[in-house]
């Protein structure tokens, strides 16, 4: 069963649905986790930075996409991935809106400064699924090149 299965509108705030997203996410980074990374995707899935976006057609490119950010991470030492969410909102009952913090940490220092994000997260019929992602990341290339250069330009 889903981590998000019964996570409701009518039931739910919604930003306990975007941190169970973001616990999941972040755990399956630091863990090597594909599998459990890829499940939280809807496709297709658009990834925007101040550089440029990426549109993200199949679970095959997102894994590429997983694949460099995790190594860029290890490269750089991270051993913690704190991201909170800030803000969440329902725009329909199966819409959400959220705003949220990423730290970025090798040990107890900062790695890289904290960065907000925005995304979308869409109720699928396996449960809420992370749709667009938007990253205000200032002064790490080699983060927004994972994010935005791994794949090819159509």
């Amino acid at each position: 069963m889903d981590i998000t299965t019964g996570m409701t509108a009518a039931n739910t705030d919604p930003r306990e649905i975007s941190q169970a997203l973001l616990d999941r996410t972040g755990h399956a980074i630091l863990d090597n986790d594909p599998d459990d990374f890829a499940a939280s995707f809807i496709y297709p899935h658009t990834v925007h930075t101040f550089e440029g976006h990426v549109v993200i057609h199949n679970v095959t490119e997102l894994l590429s996409i997983f694949h460099a950010v995790r190594e860029t991470y290890m490269n750089m030492g991270v051993t913690l991935l704190e991201r909170h969410c800030t803000a969440a909102t329902f725009v329909t009952s199966t819409l959400v809106q959220s705003h949220y913090e990423s730290r970025v940490l090798c040990g107890s220092q900062l790695v890289l400064r904290p960065f907000p994000a925005l995304t979308e997260l869409h109720l699928a019929e396996t449960g809420w699924r992370v749709g667009n992602c938007q990253y205000a990341i200032a002064e790490a290339p080699k983060l927004v090149n994972a994010l935005i250069h791994t794949l090819p330009r159509n």
